[in-house]
């Protein structure tokens, strides 16, 4: 029987159509009718509106009352006319974005130098002052990765980016269980390149934190791929020098959660497991055979004790770093009043750009001329440039 040839149908059908046809203009029909009328309306009693929603913000909070005969103003709160809402329709945007980009703000679309660039090494030689930052070696007046490089310190460089000046100082690394990097602003930054190393010693399993060097049931694996079953779940055959003491010769072990992509008869490199239980699985001859099931976890950032035991370790060598700078400029300032040009070079850049002690032209150029004297070509060259900056 087909349904469309009956009328009663084709009726209820072209109703409904209808009903859906007039709903949609509903929306219009309520605008029209939402407009405020002009006639008042007498109240009973008055009721005190609801104060607007303030918003967040770092202007000073408005005083709490108003003096009598001043005009209230208006409490602060979310203007919707401003950010096109209507009580019947959509946001034209986002209404939480009221404020602009701003002086205020300005750290929330460019990151500082530290997150962005990398100082592992500075040459000093006669005639050439040298860094390397993020793996490439630079000169003053270079740009990297939108930061042009002003000055190159004994200790750091200043550079010029988005935010304006800023000074890079060396990041020390931290070692976690002979891991090395950096410790960053960022906690999940300063751990992705270590947690991308198999060696990481960290990991989920079961909902749970283990630390593969301390937790028990964790063994060391490698072999050949001898199935891949899916997306990080391989069918294993272990070596038998490294064969742990629950798998039989000859028995095959199931790992899963590996984050590497193999194919059959790969060689799995020497890894860390945990003995999760046991499965069965089906092999392509149709058979089907128990196996011990192995995870290889999901990898985590530590614990917070060991976070704030490497946030310890690195305070302690920056400490380090800051006294034997505090050191080197008092060595500098003594060799230079003895009268060595290096020292006094060194010395006269310091104040010239700031570097570890305050800015200073008049004590720049002093030192400067004075090693200049005794013919340090590198002195006789910054005087030059200054002079041509004059």
């Amino acid at each position: 029987m087909n349904l469309f040839k009956n009328r009663y149908v084709v009726i209820g059908l072209g109703v409904v159509a209808l009903l859906m046809l007039l709903n949609s203009f509903k929306p219009m029909w309520q605008r029209g009718r939402s407009r405020p009328s002009t006639a008042p309306v007498k109240a009973e009693m008055p009721v005190a509106a609801p104060a607007p929603v303030q918003l967040a913000s770092n202007a000073p909070a408005a005083h709490a009352s108003t003096p009598p005969g001043e005009a209230a103003e208006p409490a602060p709160g979310i203007e919707l006319a401003r950010v096109g809402w209507s009580f019947d329709g959509a946001p034209h945007r986002d209404p939480f974005q009221v404020i602009g980009p701003g002086a205020t703000n300005l750290t929330r679309l460019h990151p500082p130098v530290s997150e962005v660039l990398t100082l592992t090494a500075i040459w000093w030689q006669s005639g050439i002052i040298l860094a390397a930052v993020n793996g490439n070696i630079v000169n003053e007046g270079d740009t990297v990765k939108g930061f042009r490089i002003e000055n190159i310190g004994l200790e750091g460089i200043r550079v010029n980016g988005p935010d304006g000046r800023e000074q890079l100082e060396f990041d020390p690394t931290v070692s976690l269980r002979g891991i090395s990097f950096k410790l960053g602003t960022g906690l999940n930054d300063s751990f992705a390149g270590a947690m991308a190393r198999l060696e990481w010693p960290y990991r989920v399993v079961n909902g749970r934190t283990n630390d593969v060097r301390v937790d028990p049931g964790w063994h060391t694996l490698r072999g050949t791929v001898h199935q891949k079953i899916s997306a990080g779940r391989y069918l294993v055959s272990l070596d038998e020098k490294d064969r742990p003491a629950f798998a039989a010769k000859g028995q095959d072990v199931i790992i899963m959660n590996l984050r590497l992509d193999l194919v059959d008869n790969d060689t799995l490199p020497s890894i860390e497991c945990k003995l999760v239980g046991s499965e069965t699985y089906e092999s392509l001859s149709g058979a089907k055979t128990t196996v011990r099931v192995l995870d290889y976890g999901i990898d985590c950032a530590p614990p917070k004790e060991t976070i704030e035991s490497l946030k310890r370790q690195k305070a302690f060598v920056l400490q380090q770093r800051r006294e034997a700078k505090e050191r080197r400029i008092r060595l500098e300032m003594q060799d230079a009043e003895k009268g060595r040009a290096s020292a006094q070079f060194m010395l006269g850049r310091r104040y010239l750009y700031g570097d570890g002690i305050a800015e200073d032209e008049d004590l720049a150029r002093h030192w400067l001329e004075s090693a200049a004297a005794q013919g340090n070509p590198d002195a006789q060259a910054t005087l030059l440039v200054l002079g041509f900056q004059k």
